[in-house]
C-alpha cells in the first residue's frame, strides 16, 4: 500500500499538482500496488471539491470530534492534566486527533514534502513526530521531493529525524548537495518534483485568450518563509513589467492566481491590487483569471506566450509545457530547479530577495523576449529528459514498497 501524507490542501494548487503527478506516475502499476494511493488530507473537503478523489483515496489526516462525546471530554480532561509535562511540545496536545490514521499503518507513506522542513520549528517537530511515529508501527516513510535550506541542517534534531526515512528525494540540487555535505549519504536520491508529470486538462479559457492575441500570464501573491519584507518591491516590479508590456507590446496579460487560502492568504489580493492600476486604461488587455485546478491551470499556461511566477508550481507546469518562464519566487527552491534545468547564462531566475530595482523583471523579461527562440528550442531538446528522471521515484517507492 502507498500513502501520501504532509498534503495541507489543494488550497495551494501546488498540493494538489504533486499528488497527480505521483498518481499518474504509479498509475499503470496499481495492480501491483494491490488498490490506489490514499491521499491523508488537512482539508479532504476542498480536494474533493478539485476532484483529487477521481485519482486517489481522498482520507482526513485528522479524526474529528463531536463536541461534548465521551471521547471528546476524554481528550479534554488529558490534555489538561498532562498540559505541563509536555509543555515544550505543542503539537502533544493534538496527537490524539491522528487517531484513525495511526490505526492501521502499512506499507509506504510518502511525506509530501515540497519546503515544509522550511517551516517553524514547531511544525519540523511535528514532522518528525509522525516519521518516527510511523516507522515504529512498521510503516516506511519517504521524504519525497524535498527543498531544506542548509541552516537547517545545522539542528543535530532534524539530521537524525532526516536519517529515520526509509528514502530521501530532493527535487533540486542545492538541496541535495547540503543534505549529502550535512552527513546524510545514504538512501538520498536526486530527482525532479512529480508534479512534472500532471497532464494538462482541456478547459474553457478566460477570454483574455483571444484567437489572435498572445498573452503573457503573471502570477504572483503574498510571501512567506521571511520573505516578506521583499513584497512591495515584487510589486512594483511586476506593475513596471506590466507598463512595459502595455507601452511596448501587443500581448495581452493574464493574472493568474494559484494559492487560495483565505483572502490575506490568497494570490487574488495581490492580483486585484495590481489589475486595480490597469483597469482603467488597460481593462481590454488585463484580466484576472478564474481560479481553476491545477492540471486545468497546466492548460491555461500551456497557451500562454511567456509566463512570469512567483510560485514554484506555476513554473513547474510552465516549464514541464515549454512555455518560456521567468521563476521569480524564494530563493533556494527557485534558485535550484532552475539551475538544474537551465544554462547559467540564462536569465530566466528574478529571485525576489535579489532583486535590487523596480525594474530588474523588466530587464529579465526582455531577455526573454530577445532570445525566444533560443529558450524553446532549448527547451524542446532538454525538458523531456529532465521529466523522464521521475520514473526513478516509481522504482525507488515500489522496491520500498516490495519489501514492506
Amino acid at each position: 500500500m502507498i500513502s501520501i501524507y504532509g498534503h495541507s490542501g489543494s488550497q495551494n494548487h501546488g498540493n494538489e499538482a504533486i499528488v497527480i503527478g505521483v498518481c499518474q506516475l504509479f498509475e499503470k502499476h496499481n495492480q501491483s500496488i494491490n488498490q490506489s494511493i490514499n491521499l491523508y488530507s488537512y482539508s479532504p473537503s476542498v480536494d474533493k471539491q478539485f476532484e483529487l478523489d477521481k485519482v486517489c483515496n481522498v482520507l482526513p489526516f485528522f479524526k474529528e470530534y463531536k463536541r461534548y462525546s465521551l471521547e471528546h471530554i476524554k481528550h479534554y480532561l488529558r490534555r489538561k492534566i498532562f498540559k505541563n509535562r509536555h509543555k515544550n511540545d505543542p503539537w502533544f496536545m493534538k496527537r490524539y486527533l491522528l487517531n484513525n490514521f495511526f490505526t492501521n499503518i502499512n506499507g509506504v507513506y510518502l511525506l509530501e514534502a515540497g519546503d515544509q522542513y522550511c517551516e517553524n520549528n514547531s511544525y519540523r517537530r511535528f514532522l518528525g513526530y509522525l516519521n518516527r511515529a510511523i516507522t515504529q508501527r512498521g510503516g516506511k516513510t519517504v521524504l519525497m521531493g524535498c527543498t531544506i535550506n542548509k541552516d537547517i541542517l545545522a539542528d543535530g534534531e532534524i539530521i537524525e529525524d532526516i536519517k529515520r526515512y526509509s528514502l530521501i528525494i530532493a527535487r533540486e540540487s542545492i538541496t541535495y548537495d547540503a543534505l549529502i555535505d550535512a552527513g546524510i549519504k545514504r538512501n538520498i536520491y536526486l530527482a525532479p518534483c512529480p508534479a512534472f508529470l500532471m497532464e494538462a486538462e482541456k478547459c474553457k479559457l478566460d477570454s483574455i485568450f483571444c484567437e489572435k492575441e498572445e498573452v503573457v500570464g503573471i502570477n504572483l501573491g503574498f510571501l512567506a518563509q521571511g520573505n516578506e519584507k521583499y513584497y512591495d518591491l515584487m510589486v512594483e516590479n511586476t506593475v513596471e513589467l506590466i507598463k512595459w508590456i502595455m507601452l511596448n507590446t501587443k500581448f495581452n496579460v493574464a493574472l493568474i492566481p494559484h494559492v487560495n487560502w483565505s483572502y490575506e492568504g490568497s494570490d487574488y489580493c495581490t492580483l486585484k491590487k495590481v489589475y486595480d492600476i490597469f483597469e482603467k486604461d488597460y481593462s481590454e488587455r488585463i484580466q484576472i483569471c478564474s481560479e481553476k485546478s491545477a492540471n486545468q491551470q497546466k492548460y491555461v499556461m500551456s497557451h500562454c506566450k511567456f509566463i512570469v511566477t512567483l510560485r514554484t508550481h506555476v513554473a513547474i507546469p510552465s516549464i514541464a509545457s515549454q512555455v518560456p518562464t521567468l521563476v521569480t519566487g524564494y530563493k533556494q527552491k527557485s534558485e535550484g530547479i532552475v539551475k538544474d534545468i537551465f544554462p547559467e547564462n540564462f536569465k530566466v531566475l528574478a529571485d525576489v530577495t535579489s532583486l535590487k530595482t523596480n525594474k530588474d523583471y523588466i530587464e529579465h523579461f526582455k531577455w526573454m523576449l530577445e532570445n525566444e527562440d533560443l529558450i524553446r528550442k532549448y527547451m524542446a531538446e532538454n525538458i523531456p529528459a529532465y521529466i523522464e528522471k521521475t520514473k526513478m521515484i516509481k522504482e525507488l517507492v515500489l522496491n520500498l514498497e516490495k519489501k514492506n
